[in-house]
Formats: structure tokens, C-alpha cells, sequence
């Protein structure tokens, strides 16, 4: 009996030790206002998405690894391309998750900004150079706006069809 309650006892405590130290994990920490120069600590944060995909990478498999995104817009001048390598393991996996109460925004949106008015009453300004391409949405102030068209209102209506021609 007394065997029996040393092998428990010594069990137990291994037991405790092991949860006691096992692996918590890597956490790196991304913040719009960050430094992608830094470590990604909790204090010095790395700036952007795709520096921390590269610190989750060289990290992935051996540990957990957990992206934690505070507050803030992230603005992506290319695709984040995250693959099959960038997951992890089931053992070891990679998460990206906000900070609790944050809302972080990913946004492939370029600011437009010095809007002139023009003598007609339109308003104009000069796109940045990294704009390729068309866009599909246009925001202002928050929400999205309605693009130009011609008629403001309702639809484009025709009193009676020309000649076939």
C-alpha cells in the first residue's frame, strides 16, 4: 500500500511538472503603428502582415505560433499569399487572431486625398502612382459611395426606338 502510494505520488508530480512546463508557444505581435525592424513583442510590435507571415514561417512546426493583430488598418500594397506551408502543424499550428477587443481592418484600398473642386462643381484629385489598374469601390468618410452615372436617378428612358439601320 505504501509502494502504491509513493508510485502515485511520484507520477503526480511528474505529471505537474511536465503541464508546468510545457510549451506555450511563440506569440508575435503586429501593430499598424509597429516596426517590421523589431522582434514583434508584446512592447515592440512588428508593422506589417507580411513580415509576419516570414517570423510565423521561420517558426512554424516546432511551436505554436499565434499572430495577434491589435487595432488599426492594415493597408496591402500587394497580396498577403499565405500558403500550405504557412499553417503550421495539427500539433504545432499557426493562428491569426485580433487582440481581445481590437478590430483590426485589412484593406488592399488606396487613400485618395487632395480633392480640388472644380469651376464646373465636380471634384477632382490626382490618384497615387500605385493605383493599377480600376477600382470597384469607392469609400468616403466610411461609406461607400455611389459612383457617377447618367441619370442620377431612376433610368435612362426612350420615348420611341430610331430606324434600323
Amino acid at each position: 500500500m505504501k509502494i502504491k502510494f509513493i508510485y502515485f505520488l511520484g507520477l503526480f508530480i511528474l505529471f505537474l511538472g511536465l503541464s508546468c512546463c510545457g510549451t506555450q508557444g511563440i506569440e508575435i505581435y503586429v501593430s499598424p503603428h509597429g516596426d517590421d525592424r523589431s522582434g514583434g513583442d508584446s512592447s515592440h510590435p512588428i508593422a506589417s502582415l507580411q513580415r509576419a507571415a516570414e517570423l510565423a514561417r521561420s517558426k512554424s512546426g516546432a511551436l505554436p505560433v499565434t499572430i495577434l493583430l491589435s487595432g488599426g488598418t492594415y493597408r496591402l500594397s500587394k497580396p498577403l499569399e499565405l500558403g500550405i506551408q504557412d499553417g503550421g502543424t495539427a500539433e504545432a499550428p499557426v493562428q491569426w487572431i485580433a487582440m481581445p477587443g481590437e478590430k483590426p481592418i485589412i484593406s488592399g484600398g488606396l487613400p485618395v486625398v487632395s480633392w480640388k473642386q472644380e469651376d464646373d462643381g465636380s471634384w477632382s484629385a490626382i490618384l497615387p502612382e500605385d493605383c493599377q489598374g480600376e477600382f470597384r469601390s469607392f469609400y468616403m468618410n466610411n461609406r461607400r459611395a455611389i459612383r457617377a452615372r447618367f441619370p442620377d436617378h431612376d433610368y435612362l428612358r426612350i420615348e420611341k426606338a430610331g430606324e434600323d439601320k
